[in-house]
C-alpha cells in the first residue's frame, strides 16, 4: 500500500497463514503426517512458507494456484 496504511484483508490472511503454520508445526511434531500437499494461491503460499520451519517445509509439496480461477 503506497499510503502506508495496512490492508485489513492482507492482515487477516497473514494471521490465517500463521495459524496454518502453527497447526502444521504441531501436527508434524506429533508425527501426524509424513508428507503433505499444500494448495494455496501464490501470496498465501509465500506467507505460509516464509515462517514455516524447514523440517516441515521439506515434507510439503506445494501447489501454488488460485483455485478461484479454475473452471
Amino acid at each position: 500500500n503506497l499510503t502506508g496504511e495496512k490492508d485489513p484483508h492482507a492482515e487477516a490472511a497473514i494471521q490465517f497463514a500463521r495459524k496454518i503454520n502453527l497447526f502444521l508445526s504441531r501436527r508434524f511434531s506429533e508425527k501426524s503426517f509424513e508428507s503433505l500437499v499444500v494448495a494455496a494461491e501464490p501470496r498465501m503460499k509465500g506467507w505460509i512458507k516464509s515462517k514455516m520451519p524447514k523440517a516441515v517445509a521439506a515434507r510439503c509439496e506445494w501447489n501454488a494456484k488460485d483455485l478461484n480461477k479454475l473452471s
